[in-house]
């Protein structure tokens, strides 16, 4: 049986990974008056312990992020933007957002700029964007950012120029991947052609290409064994003076370390002059190669703000 694909943890790396985009393409009036040259500061941690004693945030079903983020109006004048990415289920999007905005307003005495990324329509009862309340004289509104993934135009994700539109495509194409069928095989299989090309043909730089190909192959995993041959002679055949290299760089670092062990093994096996000691030096010499580029490439996941679950399941 195939493991449950962790939704919220791949919505965090992307965020993070590609936060500036990501403002852009949601609060374009934040990105312009955002330094994204000062970096900015995740405080997820931070947001834990807040709600620490909220059912809330024990829910499987959304992501939040906190982040600080420098102003170019100097070094006093500086933002929370508060992200909360929400699927199908939970309770209303509204309320939550409220309450949100309460217990980080009486943590850093700062109200937040608040978005809600919804990757799934909401209930007609819900009225995502607006918290309101009125009995007895008392009256609030709480207006938020909304960013609706289902709503937005494929064929304008896949001509844009933002680093976060193939991203976006994908999260929102992941309702057809649920479930292992040839029919939906053939999807992603279609899916992965179409970034494919899109990545190739962008003089974006190369390392973003490398890390969004690496997010769009964590949500979009194909099982037929034919199919993904057939993926790799596709990826083999992409030309043009941008072509994109095939491989993820933490795939290349750990094919990079395989080939150092396979050789210092056979070097090792040959200086036994028996084939078992080749054979054996050989096959710790990939193990000890692949387990100190692990190593290498959990360091600089770290640095770029990718969970420690993930990590892991990585490794």
């Amino acid at each position: 049986m195939c493991e449950e694909f962790d939704h919220d943890a791949w919505w965090k790396q992307c965020i993070r990974r590609f936060l500036p985009e990501l403002v852009l393409k949601t609060i374009p009036e934040l990105y312009h008056d955002a330094d994204f040259t000062i970096a900015p500061k995740f405080l997820s941690q931070e947001l834990q312990d807040t709600l620490q004693n909220s059912d809330e945030h024990k829910s499987s079903l959304h992501v939040d992020e906190l982040v600080e983020i420098q102003l170019k109006t100097g070094e006093a004048e500086w933002v929370l933007l508060h992200i909360e990415v929400q699927g199908k289920g939970n309770r209303d999007i509204s309320w939550r957002m409220m309450l949100y905005c309460c217990l980080i307003f009486a943590h850093y005495h700062k109200m937040p700029i608040a978005l809600a990324i919804l990757t799934h329509k909401r209930p007609k009862r819900e009225t995502p964007g607006i918290y309101e309340f009125d009995q007895y004289g008392t009256q609030h509104r709480y207006v938020y950012n909304v960013f609706e993934v289902y709503a937005q135009n494929d064929k304008e994700l896949l001509s844009g120029n933002n680093l976060f539109d193939p991203i976006i495509y994908v999260a929102k194409k992941f309702r057809d991947y649920n479930g292992f069928t040839r029919e939906k095989e053939f999807k992603k299989f279609s899916y992965l052609k179409e970034v494919a090309v899109l990545l190739n043909n962008r003089g974006w730089n190369i390392q973003d290409r490398r890390d969004i190909l690496m997010f769009v192959g964590q949500i979009i995993r194909l099982r037929d064994e034919e199919l993904k041959l057939e993926f790799e002679k596709f990826k083999s055949n992409l030309g043009g003076e941008n072509k994109m290299l095939e491989k993820s760089f933490i795939e290349e670092w750990i094919e990079e370390s395989e080939n150092k062990g396979f050789m210092r093994g056979r070097s090792e096996g040959r200086s036994e002059g028996r084939s078992e000691g080749f054979t054996m030096g050989r096959s710790e010499g990939r193990a000890e190669g692949r387990a100190e580029t692990l190593d290498e490439v959990a360091a600089l996941l770290r640095q770029k703000g990718i969970s420690p679950e993930i990590i892991s399941e990585l490794r």
